[in-house]
């Protein structure tokens, strides 16, 4: 795989593009080989926040790929069975890409 995707909230970007991505409580950075299967595991949780969410590129040449695994974020039914892979560091800056702005649809 050449890039992998993260879905964070809009107002962690700054510290992410000074800092890199830090990995969670468990340990471990979630990511997709797709953009939007990324973003739909934060999708609901900012939907709930009225938050915005962005996907970040990730390039995998900067990162040990042998300690890619794959990964079980959420129910996969549900989101539809995406690809999931886990990294058990921090991502370095020099690993990111561009982000994509989710677009957020208006409630009627």
């Amino acid at each position: 795989m050449e890039k992998l995707y993260h879905a964070t909230l809009k107002e962690n970007l700054i510290s992410i593009y000074d800092n890199g991505i830090k990995r969670g409580w468990d340990g471990l950075v979630y990511t997709c080989d797709n953009p939007n299967d990324a973003l739909k595991f934060l999708a609901l949780r900012a939907m709930a926040e009225n938050k915005e969410v962005v996907v970040i590129e990730i390039f995998t040449k900067y990162l040990n790929e042998s300690k890619l695994q794959d990964g079980m974020d959420h129910n996969p039914s549900f989101f539809g069975n995406p690809v999931v892979k886990t990294y058990p560091e921090d991502i370095p800056t020099k690993a990111l890409g561009q982000y994509f702005e989710a677009e957020r649809r208006k409630s009627k």
